[in-house]
């Protein structure tokens, strides 16, 4: 489990990025992970 010291979670996708962005269920070499959090009050966008 990785800790980010955030407060608050807006959301956590994943998507497949060689086709046309569409939502997976399972995780590949294809996807990204897109998060959007909270540290305090800084809203703080990311993916992996």
């Amino acid at each position: 489990m990785i800790k980010l010291g955030a407060s608050k979670v807006d959301y956590i996708e994943n998507y497949n990025i060689k086709k046309n962005f569409i939502k997976s269920k399972k995780y590949n070499k294809n996807c990204k992970i897109f998060i959007a959090y909270y540290i305090k009050n800084v809203r703080l966008i990311d993916n992996i």
